[in-house]
């Protein structure tokens, strides 16, 4: 499987889901392969991943991208307090979708243009 996660500027992303993460408790990452790409971003301490047999710590103020259809884990139990952001996401690589069928048009931002006044 090829392991490039394209984002193309000419097309939408297909986001399905984002959010954030913060644990009271210790985590270890559940062991899984997801049909969409994950981006997440590490904001306090660090998170062990692994991919396909490869892994990573990614540490406060780093990210990391993993790849739809391939399998991911954690090995490790991070401590109390570790907190991420994440996207899942399509990246056309294997999807055709009517654009019209999202939310967004071209002309229409994620962020509203008013968002930035404030």
């Amino acid at each position: 499987m090829n392991p490039t996660i394209s984002l193309p500027f000419s097309n939408h992303l297909r986001i399905i889901d984002v959010g954030f993460h913060h644990t009271e408790h210790g985590y270890t990452h559940p062991d899984r392969k997801l049909d969409w790409n994950v981006f997440f971003y590490v904001n306090e301490w660090q998170l062990q991943v692994c991919e396909e047999g490869c892994c990573y710590t990614v540490e406060k103020d780093q990210f990391l991208f993993l790849k739809a259809g391939l399998h991911h884990w954690g090995t490790q139990e991070t401590t109390a307090g570790v907190s991420w952001f994440w996207i899942h996401f399509h990246d056309h690589q294997n999807e055709t979708f009517d654009v019209s069928d999202t939310a967004f048009t071209e002309t229409e931002p994620v962020i509203p243009y008013r968002a930035y006044d404030r």
